[in-house]
């Protein structure tokens, strides 16, 4: 009866799928040929969580332009840099089997909107090791000529909103390596001893190392 967002709409997506992977993409993206090929072969032998495709940036017309790169495809590096700065992912292409989504992801929290994307790297991360593939098969398109919205009180406010549910995200984790793993540099700085005891103190301080105000 109204839109209730891009979470509610993987969440019925989810919960009607037949098949056995699942693959995201939103409606004005597309895939080289043979995509689903590949992509199935690589996730049936699969010993890894999520499967991230390469991305070709392309114009309204469908023109290439260049590659989409990301700053890291260590795990416990996007982790960090998710935490302490920014997401530093992409979604369109991100591939998976059922399996895996209804145990990590379903369902998807429906009031997510602007950082519903980084919440699903985040969870996934948390639980398994993701793999990149070199060869861009997905096309993104994007469109010059649409403004950016993103300044607006009212994205702000709600990009503040979700910030601190997306850090809240990490409140999940149960075990000690992953902690030191994620947080190596910060540890190393700060002497602080992570322990799941007191695992609210600790991301707190991690947060206060922060350059992005509102994640302090």
């Amino acid at each position: 009866d109204f839109n209730r967002g891009i979470n509610a709409a993987i969440n019925t997506a989810f919960e009607n799928a037949s098949g056995k992977y699942l693959l995201l993409l939103a409606g004005d993206d597309s895939l080289e040929s043979n995509v689903l090929e590949i992509i199935v072969k690589e996730l049936d032998n699969a010993d890894y969580i999520v499967l991230y495709p390469g991305i070709m940036r392309t114009d309204i017309n469908g023109k290439k332009i260049e590659p989409l790169n990301i700053v890291s495809k260590d795990r416990f590096e996007i982790l960090n840099t998710i935490f302490m700065n920014r997401s530093c992912l992409f979604s369109p292409g991100m591939s998976m089997r059922k399996d895996i989504f209804a145990k990590y992801l379903y369902p998807l929290d429906n009031s997510m909107c602007l950082h519903q994307d980084t919440q699903m790297h985040v969870k996934l991360l948390l639980n398994g090791e993701p793999k990149f593939l070199d060869d861009n098969l997905i096309l993104y398109r994007f469109d010059d000529n649409v403004g950016n919205i993103s300044g607006s009180f009212i994205s702000l406010s709600r990009d503040r909103m979700e910030t601190e549910i997306l850090m809240d995200t990490f409140l999940n984790i149960d075990d000690i390596n992953l902690l030191k793993k994620i947080f190596a540099k910060e540890i190393d700085k700060t002497k602080l001893e992570p322990k799941i005891e007191y695992l609210e103190f600790f991301l707190g301080n991690m947060a206060l190392l922060s350059s992005e105000w509102y994640r302090k």
